[in-house]
């Protein structure tokens, strides 16, 4: 089973990313590619059923990890580093480094890049 998290509605994140930037619309130039990743994840959202009548909108391993890298805190590189243990070769390891770059950019983060090569490489 994919390690997943609950993420935001549609709704809420096109509202969120339209009134950000200084009212900018989710196309325009103007907003970031933080937001840019908020929308990726929603769409690559899908449903994780709990039971039969209750269905909880997750995101998948990949976007987790980009989302754990970022923070940054000791205890998501502990989450990080089992979800990669975990999820070994079905991590998409293309498409975390895909939306992590212009993260850790924006973030002018420096360690986490090579932080997270090393735990790719061990596993």
């Amino acid at each position: 089973m994919t390690s997943r998290v609950a993420c935001p509605t549609r709704e809420s994140l096109r509202w969120r990313s339209a009134s950000s930037c200084f009212g900018a619309a989710p196309e325009s130039p103007l907003t970031s590619p933080s937001e840019r990743f908020e929308d990726r994840v929603v769409q690559r959202a899908s449903p994780y059923r709990i039971n039969e009548s209750v269905a909880l909108t997750t995101c998948g391993s990949e976007d987790l990890v980009v989302l754990k890298v970022f923070a940054g805190r000791e205890k998501d590189w502990l989450d990080v580093e089992g979800i990669v243990l975990r999820q070994g070769s079905k991590l998409d390891r293309t498409l975390v480094w895909r939306e992590l770059k212009p993260l850790l950019g924006l973030k002018e983060d420096v360690a986490a890049e090579p932080r997270l090569a090393r735990l790719f490489a061990s596993d």
